[in-house]
């Protein structure tokens, strides 16, 4: 196996774990549990349809922030221009 390779499994599984704590909260807040699922499987399985959507929508957010952040980091040139364009937010 390659570096590329372990890495990609890391980032694969720090993903599908963020994503089953996303889930789990989700659901607990939400009210979506095996007393619902027991008397209305349809209901339980849209819900929870819904918050994995919505969790794997929020990972990979984070995930995609994360590359730009350190693709700016690493590189100067896309360094100065994401400070010049923040510096213009901020004047504005």
């Amino acid at each position: 196996e390659g570096t590329l390779f372990k890495h990609l499994s890391e980032i694969d599984q720090a993903c599908n774990e963020r994503t089953e704590i996303i889930i789990s909260a989700m659901a607990k807040q939400e009210g979506v549990t095996e007393a619902l699922k027991a008397t209305d499987q349809m209901e339980w399985v849209c819900r929870m349809n819904s918050i994995h959507n919505r969790a794997e929508e929020i990972v990979l957010s984070e995930l995609y922030i994360i590359a730009c952040s350190t693709a700016v980091l690493h590189n100067p040139d896309l360094k100065k221009a994401f400070a010049d364009r923040f510096v213009m937010l901020i004047d504005t």
